[in-house]
C-alpha cells in the first residue's frame, strides 16, 4: 500500500458498495461451491448455473478494476480486465456457441 492512503479511500465513490458486492461474490462462489462438490442442483435450472459461474468470474473481475489501489491501480486494473473478459468468453460459450451445431 502505497504511504498516505488509507484503505477506506480505496474504490472512490463505489466504496459503500464494497462490502454488499463482496458478500454477494462470496455467496455465489459459495453456492458453486456446494453444486460442484456435492452435485446438488438446489432446484436451479443448467442455464442458472452457467450464468452464476460466468457472472462470478466477469463480477470477479469488476472488483479488481473497481478497487484497484493507488500505485497497484494497473496490474490490478489488467488482471481485472484480463478476468472479466474471460468471464465474458465463458458466458458467450455457454448460451451462445454450446447451442450451434458447427461452432466456429
Amino acid at each position: 500500500m502505497v504511504a498516505g492512503t488509507s484503505l477506506s479511500a480505496v474504490g472512490g465513490r463505489f466504496g459503500r458498495l464494497r462490502w454488499p458486492g463482496l458478500a454477494l461474490l462470496v455467496t455465489a462462489a459459495a453456492l458453486l461451491a456446494t453444486k460442484l462438490v456435492f452435485h446438488q442442483g438446489l432446484g436451479l435450472g443448467v442455464p442458472v448455473w452457467k450464468g452464476l459461474y460466468g457472472g462470478t468470474i466477469v463480477a470477479a473481475g469488476v472488483f479488481c478494476v473497481v478497487f484497484a489501489r493507488r500505485g497497484e491501480r494497473v496490474a490490478w486494473t489488467l488482471i481485472g480486465g484480463a478476468t472479466v473478459l474471460v468471464g465474458a468468453a465463458q458466458l458467450y460459450w455457454a448460451y451462445v456457441l454450446v447451442e450451434m451445431a458447427h461452432p466456429p
